[in-house]
């Protein structure tokens, strides 16, 4: 062959070799290598979809899901009365809440994902001002970063407040408030702990005296013309019906009543069973008086709230003696007892230990039913966040609507429908009583399975006009 042939042949097959390989070259540009199963390359940015669904790249070793932080301390904020009208309340109520949180710390903390964390208590003095514990809560949230609000004391407090906690999503609990309105306005984070007039007061002592008493029958309602006073005659005129009793009386009062013996000569004509007294302190303890002067004699005798106050025993002496009424905590109480019985758990400190931490820390006398009523608070919250295992306030709020426990302040249990709504609190009962003696004795006497004494009709004035006076 010539060897110009060859040449033209030579430069043909080196044109078609360069044609493919930029032919190559071109493909490779246009065409993505598809990625190993084995060796997947770093995505660029974390993802928590895949793109494709179907069919997921499966890496070597799985990337984290992002979890809650678990934090070093979990911080539970109040604003309190800690002095003005409301210091008594508001103090008993945050040594029950002092005595929960130490506790629960020295026990580590709350079980919180693997770890225990312990409880940081932050608060305020709200002075017993509302508008002071509206600030104080919005502050609470926004610049101490609290990870739950517990409500002041008082549903007045409570009312004012709820709004800032809901307006911030935060998880929040009512320990103080027994309104019912509290239920009714559509709260979302709040879980209530405190039973509500309506739903719970009348109860246990209804319960108690159909126990003790079949043969009563007949029942007076007298109430304090104010919300509060007319919630419970609306509770005792309800329970009354469902326990089958005859309402023979059934009448408000003003709320400055000075003098109530027209009211008692009317009650004493119709000769009830029972009278149920529906107020508050002072005009409960003005009708006890004018029922000993008047000498009217009636077999049980129920003063919400007045008789649950020590200083009913002290102004009235040996009168006190069978004056009943409801409480919501006292140091002989002892729900463990009926958890083990309805085989229910128990969450928290006995009774008996609560009462250890409030002399531990500090505090002088028998304590008051607030102190139970602050620690329940502590006590929920912390329930909430171990179910939960988490802070988030939906999560929470979540969490306690699955629960029904019982702990130093009775049970525990909301509407799932509506957590601002207690259903399980029991309310136990207290009756003054003449101790061995001759002392004056304030004696839980329901339910059965923790009293320490038994419930006893009212004594005739007469057959106590006859005693000595009685020993605090």
């Amino acid at each position: 062959m010539p060897s110009r042939a060859v040449s033209k042949t030579i430069a043909v097959i080196i044109a078609v070799i360069v044609i493919i390989a930029i032919a190559a070259a071109a493909a490779m540009v246009m065409i993505p290598p598809t990625p190993s199963p084995t060796s997947p390359p770093p995505p660029t940015s974390p993802k928590t979809t895949p793109t494709t669904p179907t069919s997921p790249t499966t890496p070597t070793s799985p990337s984290p899901t992002p979890t809650e932080k678990i934090p070093s301390e979990i911080r539970i904020g109040i604003a309190i009365q800690l002095s003005g009208a409301q210091v008594v309340e508001g103090s008993a109520s945050f040594m029950g809440i002092k005595c929960a949180v130490e506790w629960i710390n020295d026990r580590g903390g709350i079980n919180f994902k693997g770890v225990k964390v312990p409880l940081k208590l932050i608060y305020y003095d709200c002075e017993s001002k509302r508008d002071y514990a509206v600030k104080l809560v919005e502050k609470l949230i926004t610049e101490d970063k609290v990870d739950i609000v517990i409500h002041p004391y008082a549903s007045t407090f409570v009312m004012a407040t709820a709004p800032i906690t809901e307006k911030y999503k935060m998880f929040s609990i009512n320990f103080g408030g027994s309104s019912d309105a509290l239920y009714q306005q559509g709260f979302k984070y709040m879980v209530s702990t405190h039973g509500f007039a309506i739903l719970h007061y009348w109860s246990t002592p209804f319960t108690m005296i159909k126990e003790v008493d079949p043969a009563a029958k007949k029942v007076a309602i007298v109430f304090k013309d104010d919300e509060w006073g007319r919630s419970l005659g609306e509770s005792a005129r309800t329970k009354a019906k469902n326990f089958g009793f005859e309402i023979v009386y059934d009448r408000s009062y003003p709320p400055d009543i000075t003098d109530a013996t027209p009211m008692l000569r009317e009650i004493a004509a119709l000769n009830p069973d029972i009278l149920c007294i529906g107020g508050h302190y002072k005009d409960g303890y003005l009708i006890a008086t004018q029922l000993r002067d008047l000498r009217i004699n009636i077999k049980w005798v129920i003063a919400q709230v007045a008789v649950a106050k020590p200083e009913f025993g002290d102004g009235l002496g040996k009168w006190a003696v069978g004056f009943i009424g409801e409480t919501t905590w006292e140091p002989e109480c002892k729900w463990e007892i009926i958890a083990a019985k309805e085989g229910k758990e128990y969450y928290g400190p006995t009774s008996d230990e609560l009462v250890e931490y409030y002399y531990k820390l500090g505090g002088k006398g028998r304590p008051s039913a607030y102190t139970g009523y602050g620690a329940i608070a502590v006590l929920v919250a912390a329930k909430c966040i171990e179910t939960a295992q988490s802070l988030d306030p939906d999560k929470l709020i979540e969490a306690a609507k699955t629960l029904d426990f019982y702990c130093v302040k009775s049970r525990f249990k909301v509407d799932p429908e509506n957590p601002a709504k207690q259903i399980g609190s029991i309310n136990p009962v207290i009756q003054w009583q003449r101790g061995e003696g001759n002392k004056l004795v304030y004696a839980v006497i329901y339910p059965f399975e923790f009293a320490v004494s038994k419930p006893i009709p009212m004594p005739t004035w007469e057959e106590k006009e006859g005693w000595p006076e009685l020993k605090p």
